[in-house]
């Protein structure tokens, strides 16, 4: 199959598959609340390197860590992230957070998030069907840019209508809920 053609499928089912996932709101979250540079950054390295691992070792990956804990460690970071966002009283103005702590936070954010995501397995299963790990990551890291550029935008807009305060419940109380459907996921769903 032609290279190009490759690239536009996996662009388009990995932008698709992204759209309203759990990686996405927690990018607008954290685009309203710190600078867009750094939450793309962090957010697109984050789950570049989910991408490389999916497309690089494929399902080995999972004979090695079990899915079941990789759910856990996700839904408990969730919760410690919305929690700390409820309770943290320091009230930082967003220009004094260092930059280097806000991509650090979206880059292990997007890492964990992403670790056993339906993208990730549409990324092995690409790569196993069409044998071409350099060209399904190519598709794939561009739907990946485009869908997080698009929600750093969002993020943005948002922050500049709503009230910092009410976007802070708003973000900590998403995390807590995305940390409490993990749990559900793992313990109803299987």
């Amino acid at each position: 199959m032609n290279p190009l053609i490759i690239i536009a499928l996996t662009f388009a089912t990995v932008s698709i598959a992204e759209l309203g996932d759990k990686t996405q709101i927690m990018t607008i979250s954290l685009a309203t609340r710190y600078k867009n540079k750094p939450v793309f950054w962090g957010m697109f390295l984050g789950m570049g390197v989910i991408t490389m691992i999916g497309v690089a070792v494929g399902t080995l990956f999972y004979q090695f860590i079990p899915i079941f804990y990789v759910k856990i460690i996700a839904a408990s970071i969730f919760i410690l992230f919305g929690l700390f966002s409820l309770f943290n009283k320091e009230k930082e103005v967003e220009e004094n957070i260092c930059d280097r702590k806000v991509f650090s936070t979206s880059f292990l954010l997007a890492l964990v998030a992403e670790l056993g995501d339906k993208t990730q397995f549409v990324i092995i299963a690409m790569t196993a069907r069409y044998q071409a790990p350099i060209i399904v990551l190519m598709g794939a890291l561009g739907g990946l840019a485009l869908v997080i550029g698009v929600s750093v935008f969002m993020g943005d807009k948002i922050a500049q209508v709503v009230e910092k305060d009410k976007m802070d419940l708003i973000s900590a109380l998403l995390f807590l809920v995305l940390g409490a459907v993990f749990l559900l996921d793992i313990f109803i769903l299987g």
